[in-house]
């Protein structure tokens, strides 16, 4: 027996979305999502990188945004919080392609 193709979700998260196109009404009505928010924490990485911030003033702001280093290693995790805990089918779509393009191709939800 083949196996069957998994069911499209509606309003699911494209692959081949373009992250920098997303635009608030592409959000969905929930309250999910800040894109305020995301573009102050992309305004701090650049600044860090560009050296315009320390590695002491950038950590506490790091760590704001759920971003955690993780020790003897290059890599990060992204801490992702959901109000009430509530984990739409959309948010497994968008965390699946999150994972795809920018890490190892999985995720660990504990």
């Amino acid at each position: 027996m083949a196996p069957t193709a998994a069911p499209t979700v509606p309003g699911a998260f494209p692959a081949d979305v373009d992250p920098d196109a997303i635009r608030p009404e592409d959000l969905p009505a929930d309250g999910y999502g800040d894109l305020a928010e995301i573009d102050e924490f992309e305004e701090t990485i650049r600044r860090y990188r560009a050296g315009e911030v320390s590695e002491d003033d950038f950590k506490p702001l790091r760590l704001f945004y759920g971003t955690y280093g993780i020790r003897e290693s290059d890599t990060h995790m992204l801490r992702i919080k959901t109000p009430l805990g509530k984990f739409n089918p959309w948010m497994f779509e968008a965390m699946a392609v999150i994972s795809e393009r920018y890490s190892r191709g999985w995720g660990h939800i504990t």
